[in-house]
């Protein structure tokens, strides 16, 4: 994947970065652990998405679109994710 097709497919995926920065600080909100699923369940909706898109290499990218406040806890929630290709998300 060369990088114009990279920058085109960051901007297809612009609402998923959202919801990935929505459910990361969903998770920071809370104190209950149960409650914090839902926020897990966001974030782990839209990296679906943005793997089916464009696998590992693309997830990596828009992982540095995410609000820096929020990177470790969505790097915790991805820890061992993988795509088709058996690419895998290790920090």
């Amino acid at each position: 994947m060369d990088q114009i097709e990279l920058d085109q497919l960051l901007e297809e995926i612009k609402p998923q970065i959202a919801e990935i920065n929505r459910g990361a600080q969903m998770m920071d909100a809370e104190t209950d652990e149960k409650k914090k699923l839902v926020g897990s369940s966001v974030v782990n909706k839209a990296v679906t998405k943005i793997i089916e898109k464009g696998g590992m290499p693309l997830l990596r990218a828009a992982f540095n679109k995410v609000d820096p406040e929020r990177q470790r806890t969505v790097e915790l929630q991805l820890f061992a994710v993988s795509d088709k290709t058996g690419a895998t998300w290790l920090p």
